[in-house]
């Protein structure tokens, strides 16, 4: 869950950010994960920390790679996502190995070098302070702990999910990439996070001082093909659709992030127009089952290990 950016109830941002249901289970393959855990020799994990776990979905993923004994301390500061966390967990069978509890990430409510592994998804784009979070997750690693980390960057993202048969003309894409341009700058100015930290995570984990640094693209994709009978096509199909309840929502957001990055106002107007217009094009399509999407993304994943000998 976003850690500074709450202008969202817990109700409300759970549909917006699709933790209802399995959906963000299906961002990432199984082997893919497995092979992540391989490259970090995250089955030697026994301690575990998932900040800004939201509802549950990336922390239940990665706990049965880690090592049959590990525990996991889950945290979100909207104590909203909680009980649906616990929920997820019961129904997996993972109860009594996590614990969940609210907590900010800027400021870790544990002692120093507490954990053997240190994890998040979609947290630092939300930070004010990226660099202040990686720094927490340091302090709370025991020296040669594993931190492992996963990020997107969306104005890479901006025009590609809905790419397919039937592109976006020119002006439907580069309206796209217009506002996504703009509102990052203004989301960032309103210290509510950075949409694009998915490129520069590598960097970021590095400068905070961790070692043996690395990083990855996760290797899904989200293809939509008609009928969408499988299940992840069905998921991200109702996604799409759901996405016509939150417009309202979208648009307020988007303003005001377009306003505090400098655009003028009868500029996004034109531009969300445009865009709203694809957007309800695909979502025609996606009603009617003629819609079809190979469903590329950028999402990174880094890791990197707190250093053995004292920091300096």
């Amino acid at each position: 869950m976003a850690q500074t950016e709450n202008e969202l109830d817990a109700t409300k941002y759970t549909k917006l950010a699709g933790f209802e249901g399995d959906w963000r289970d299906f961002w990432w393959n199984s082997d893919y994960l497995a092979l992540l855990a391989r490259r970090t020799r995250w089955s030697d994990r026994r301690h575990i920390l998932d900040v800004g776990c939201g509802v549950g979905h990336w922390g239940q993923r990665l706990l049965p790679l880690a090592h049959p004994a590990a525990r996991m301390v889950a945290i979100d500061r909207e104590e909203g996502f909680l009980d649906d966390a616990r929920a997820r967990a019961s129904a997996r069978g993972l109860a009594d190995r996590i614990t969940y509890q609210q907590g900010l990430a800027e400021q870790l409510p544990f002692p120093d070098g507490h954990f053997d592994a240190v994890t998040c998804q979609t947290v630092l784009m939300h930070a004010t302070d990226a660099a202040a979070v990686l720094a927490e997750m340091m302090r709370v690693l025991a020296p040669g702990g594993l931190l492992l980390i996963a990020e997107p960057d969306n104005l890479v993202n901006a025009v590609s999910p809905d790419r397919g048969l039937e592109n976006p003309s020119l002006e439907e894409a580069l309206a796209q990439v217009e506002l996504q341009m703009v509102c990052a700058k203004g989301k960032l100015a309103l210290g509510h996070g950075d949409e694009t930290i998915g490129s520069k995570l590598h960097a970021l984990v590095d400068a905070a001082g961790f070692e043996r640094v690395r990083s990855w693209t996760n290797d899904r994709a989200a293809p939509l093909i008609p009928p969408y009978n499988d299940r992840a096509m069905s998921l991200d199909a109702h996604i799409v659709l759901q996405s016509a309840e939150m417009v309202d929502v979208l648009k307020k957001r988007a303003r005001r992030h377009w306003e505090a990055g400098g655009g003028a106002a009868s500029r996004f107007d034109t531009l969300w127009n445009v865009r709203e217009a694809w957007s309800e094009r695909v979502r025609q399509g996606v009603a009617n089952h003629t819609f079809s999407r190979g469903g590329g993304f950028t999402m990174f994943v880094c890791a990197g290990e707190r250093p053995v000998t004292p920091l300096t």
